[in-house]
């Protein structure tokens, strides 16, 4: 990795002078996990107590990447920044649902890059390649979380079966109680189907309640 002497001695080539703040960043930058963007190293900066502007990390970066001494990638259309160290050009793996990134190093990519840059007489400063997917933990939670909805649907169903069973019972004992109150010629019986018949009336009222419910729920 290159390192702070180093960075002194660019410094020093490009007649530009080695101040605190400059070596801060270059700190952060070594510090840091991951590719931070400028907002992040700054971020970073103000927890450590360094109250850096944006303008100036932008400089500073500007001309370590000029120099060689950092990469610049573009993850998802923000610029993003990590030091040069003695590894092949890799790929980042970005998980859509927690938004964590993965480094894959491989040779065979550098070798690849390095073919058709030669070919092409490119002079390459630096490249960043995305892969965006669901990382392995995502990936076991959405699973969980599919079984879960899939178990939740099953129940729902059966409740909704058994309500709309229910509904029918009861619909066919308002029935039978009205129907029943209209042939009696038993005052006192007429009395007792109608009371029988209101009952299954409210059955029915509150249990098409919980079946409105239940499919609204599930829609």
């Amino acid at each position: 990795m290159v390192h702070r002497k180093e960075l002194q001695q660019l410094l020093a080539e490009l007649k530009l002078k080695k101040t605190s703040q400059r070596a801060l960043i270059w700190k952060a930058l070594l510090d840091s996990k991951g590719h931070p963007s400028v907002e992040e190293i700054r971020d970073k900066l103000l927890k450590e107590g360094h109250r850096i502007g944006l303008a100036t990390i932008y400089r500073t970066l500007k001309i370590l990447l000029q120099s060689g001494f950092i990469r610049q990638s573009k993850i998802e259309g923000m610029a993003r920044y990590e030091p040069l160290i003695k590894q092949p050009n890799h790929l980042h793996f970005i998980c859509n649902i927690c938004r964590s990134t993965v480094e894959f190093p491989s040779r065979r990519i550098e070798n690849l890059i390095r073919q058709v840059t030669d070919e092409y007489e490119f002079d390459e400063r630096y490249s960043g390649y995305v892969i965006f997917g669901i990382c392995k933990a995502c990936f076991r939670q959405q699973r969980k979380l599919e079984a879960f909805n899939e178990q939740q649907r099953l129940e729902t169903t059966v409740v909704r079966d058994a309500l709309e069973l229910t509904l029918a019972i009861e619909r066919r004992g308002y029935t039978f109680y009205t129907n029943a109150s209209q042939k009696t010629k038993s005052s006192s019986g007429r009395r007792m189907f109608q009371r029988l018949a209101a009952e299954e009336s409210d059955h029915l009222r509150r249990l098409q309640q919980e079946h409105r419910s239940l499919l609204e729920k599930n829609q």
